[in-house]
């Protein structure tokens, strides 16, 4: 999917890979990754556990305002 927010995320626990474009971002705990607004990604979970990604957005705001926009594959 996709939407006009800007969103920041971190890896609390876990591990993974994360489709960002044509950009292929591999994460684990720790790790810090940002998503531009309006490009398409995917997150998929590589470990054998539950992994966590807390997200940071500006979402509300331009719900708010009534401008978010998502778009689906």
């Amino acid at each position: 999917h996709r939407h006009n927010c800007t969103t920041i995320y971190h890896a609390f626990r876990g591990s993974g890979v994360t489709q960002v474009g044509d950009e292929r971002i591999e994460w684990s705990q720790g790790d810090i990754l940002v998503v531009p607004p309006w490009t398409w990604h995917h997150h998929e979970n590589r470990a054998n556990q539950d992994s966590i990604l807390y997200s940071i957005t500006d979402r509300p705001a331009l719900a708010t305002l009534g401008l978010f926009r998502e778009e689906t594959a």
